[in-house]
């Protein structure tokens, strides 16, 4: 089952990590509430490669967390997850000191923020690691030297992702992005690479409705361009949306690195479509799970660049 608490986790663990992740919440979320003896415990430590000490110690730090106890220490394996609270101090420091602000000075602010909620403060590296992920502004017309108002860009990621029928795949990500404002309205995680009619459906179901603009010039890759061909005419905020609406000719992962940089979270991209299909040595999850932690740092960025925008009316 995936919560938060487990989309938390994952979000700041390296892909590497996320199988036995996802394992391991399963097997400690059916001891949430039920009492647990040596006998249990001796079978849970196997199948999470852990001694029965250690076991007794990740139950205790997931029961922690699920009661909303802030935990300390690494139960993990890996630098653990910092508590709602510190997390969301953390967040409104970033947000008071601006994205062009110094590590130290955001620090600081946490430090200050922390004291004055009777909270425990986070480490540097908690801080660090929220701090200056990807560019928020950059004009992507400019950038492109192609005036449109929205981009639709294909790219692949370094993830593996199991599919019903039991195969395994790369995932390949999806964005509509707005060209003024960079916001992601939309996105979707595929196994392995959209067949046309996937993509034409994807963007039938999710984008028309999402293109905030009238008559929308879209730049897209070629694949896209190809999927919006199949789209059949319709009526989009007024104006019709058909095959003579202009679309400007991209390059494949162009637009997805331009605001994520070389990683969405810590998921590498693949901008060349050769690679896509290339399987990687990591143990591949769900689509559900993927779904789920790209979701999360794309509404991450969303926030933000929707709270920069407010701020930035507001001051004017």
């Amino acid at each position: 089952m995936i919560n938060s608490r487990l989309v938390e986790d994952l979000s700041v663990a390296p892909p590497q990590e996320w199988a036995r992740l996802v394992r391991q919440s399963e097997i400690l979320d059916y001891f949430l509430e039920a009492e647990v003896g040596v006998a249990a415990a001796a079978v849970a430590a196997k199948q999470l490669n852990v001694t029965i000490r250690h076991f007794y110690k990740l139950l205790k730090f997931h029961r922690d967390r699920a009661a909303g106890t802030p935990p300390r220490g690494s139960q993990t394996g890996f630098a653990c997850s910092i508590s709602g609270v510190q997390n969301r101090i953390i967040s409104e420091a970033i947000d008071a000191v601006g994205p062009g602000g110094r590590f130290a000075e955001v620090y600081r602010d946490v430090v200050r923020r922390s004291e004055d909620a009777g909270a425990e403060v986070p480490s540097k590296t908690s801080v660090r690691t929220r701090f200056g992920k990807g560019r928020l502004a950059i004009d992507l017309a400019a950038r492109f030297e192609v005036r449109c108002s929205v981009f639709i860009d294909l790219c692949g990621l370094e993830i593996d992702l199991i599919a019903f029928d039991g195969s395994v795949s790369p995932a390949t990500l999806l964005v509509v992005v707005d060209a003024e404002t960079t916001l992601v309205p939309h996105h979707k995680v595929f196994i392995g690479r959209p067949t046309p009619i996937a993509l034409a459906r994807e963007l039938h179901i999710g984008l028309l409705a999402r293109i905030g603009t009238a008559n929308p010039t879209i730049g897209a890759t070629t694949e896209v361009r190809f999927a919006l061909s199949l789209l059949p005419s319709c009526r989009l905020n007024g104006h019709t949306f058909d095959r003579t609406t202009k679309v400007a000719s991209l390059r494949s992962g162009s637009v997805a690195r331009a605001i994520f940089g070389r990683k969405v979270g810590r998921v590498l991209t693949r901008a060349d479509p050769k690679t896509w299909l290339k399987q990687t040595s990591i143990e591949p999850v769900s689509s559900l799970v993927a779904e789920a932690v790209i979701g999360r740092h794309i509404a991450e960025r969303n926030s933000k660049l929707a709270r920069g925008n407010c701020q930035t009316y507001a001051a004017a």
